[in-house]
């Protein structure tokens, strides 16, 4: 297991695809989300394309939470336990009066050799995170359709 990377190391060369999720476990995630973006990197990942799951968690959870899925050959997964990229990214969700602390909010943004080419804020209320507000496999293709014309 990795401990640390950089962003620049992560998404300097190549086409990836940085997306958000809301924790480990969390049924949304785990049984809508989670399964369209396996499926989209199975996909893409022929054509060179490295994609990255990340939420606030501490890395063993979410090695843990890789291997149940079955992603690990498909998804890498940053664990990004003090949300310090969370923030940097201003995707942060205070989840606090829920008792679930500062969370990410689910997103995804499209690199090419280390620039942003598409970057889309899926969930925009950064107080309410409801199971089912999202649709995966809509709010993702506009990032998707991005990387595939590059």
């Amino acid at each position: 297991m990795k401990t640390y990377a950089s962003t620049t190391s992560l998404f300097s060369a190549g086409k990836s695809v940085l997306f958000g999720f809301t924790g480990a476990y969390n049924p949304a995630c785990e049984n809508f989300i989670l399964p369209e973006f396996i499926k989209k990197a199975k996909e893409l990942k022929k054509e060179g394309v490295k994609f990255y799951a990340m939420s606030v968690n501490d890395p063993y959870v979410l090695q843990a939470f890789a291997k149940k899925l079955g992603a690990r050959e498909y998804l890498d997964f940053i664990a990004d336990g003090s949300a310090e990229l969370t923030k940097a990214l201003n995707v942060e969700a205070d989840l606090s009066e829920y008792g679930f602390g500062l969370r990410c909010r689910r997103f995804a943004i499209t690199f090419q050799d280390g620039k942003i080419v598409e970057r889309s804020d899926i969930e925009e209320d950064r107080k309410v995170i409801t199971p089912f507000n999202v649709s995966p496999g809509v709010d993702i293709q506009r990032s998707l359709n991005a990387i595939l014309q590059l």
